[in-house]
């Protein structure tokens, strides 16, 4: 009798203990729903005048400059090449165009570094952007940098972004043929699988050697 009392204790205790775990202490609106789930994921939202005053005081606070020191030009009669071509994202680029990021070299500008791209997330995706979306933030970016190079293409950024070359620097590393063939097999698969035209081998000794010769400046 004594053991079931204990038990039948311990089996009290341990409800109430779940119950609370599962309960926390958080902010709910008028409807019960936790502040923080309603605020997540803001990259699904509309912009809103407050969330532009938010991140506008975050910016004046900052010490953050912007970077005009190169630009990215497209291998199509040397045009800058359109945010929304780049993003395919449609509230993203939307925010892009708001914030004066029109064309892939200030979009790349304004990320070169960890704060700028802090803060070029919550200009593209909200105050509270969900982690995928810092992803695509990055994979952008990436695929601006790699732009710089002579003859890469919107396609061919995808390409390489998707293959893992983060940056030019990583594309200079490549500059030797036994790198270059494994690039080639590596960029051969994805643009099977995703429809987009497959590079040669010749344009990819190219860009390796012309990345070689290009400053990197996203870190």
């Amino acid at each position: 009798m004594k053991t079931a009392k204990i038990v039948l204790s311990t089996a009290l205790v341990m409800s109430t203990f779940l119950t609370a775990c599962s309960s926390p202490n958080l902010p709910t609106n008028s409807n019960g729903v936790v502040a923080e789930q309603k605020i997540a994921n803001t990259e699904n939202t509309e912009m809103s005048a407050n969330e532009v005053a938010e991140i506008n005081k975050l910016i004046a606070s900052s010490n953050i400059k912007a970077d005009n020191t190169f630009s990215v030009m497209s291998d199509l009669q040397g045009k800058d090449i359109q945010t929304d071509l780049l993003l395919q994202n449609p509230k993203a680029a939307n925010r892009a165009k708001f914030w004066g990021l029109k064309t892939a070299d200030k979009l790349l500008n304004a990320g070169t570094s960890p704060t700028k791209r802090w803060f070029l997330t919550r200009k593209l995706g909200g105050l509270f952007p969900s982690q995928a979306f810092k992803s695509d933030v990055l994979f952008w970016l990436t695929r601006a940098d790699l732009l710089r190079i002579k003859g890469v293409s919107l396609d061919d950024s995808y390409l390489l972004a998707a293959v893992g070359v983060n940056n030019v620097a990583v594309l200079a590393a490549s500059n030797n043929i036994i790198s270059q063939a494994s690039l080639l097999v590596d960029l051969g698969a994805v643009a099977f699988t995703t429809g987009r035209p497959m590079p040669s081998l010749s344009e990819i000794k190219s860009w390796t050697s012309e990345a070689t010769r290009t400053a990197n400046v996203l870190y």
